[in-house]
């Protein structure tokens, strides 16, 4: 006959994930990245540059 156990410390955890009015409470919060990473971001793509060759495929350069 086959055993199988239950984490008593997870059955808290499954019954939360499974509960529907928890996913709303989830998806209602509205997460946005601050300033910073924004500007980090586009100041990442101003430095980049991508050059295809025919040897190693595609190199990433970033020119600072």
């Amino acid at each position: 006959m086959k055993r199988s156990a239950t984490f008593y410390s997870l059955t808290s955890f499954t019954s939360r994930e499974n509960d529907p009015s928890a996913d709303k409470r989830r998806r209602r919060r509205e997460v946005s990245p601050s300033e910073s990473v924004i500007r980090n971001l586009l100041n990442y793509s101003k430095a980049l540059a991508v050059l295809k060759t025919n040897e190693t495929g595609y190199i990433n350069l970033v020119m600072n």
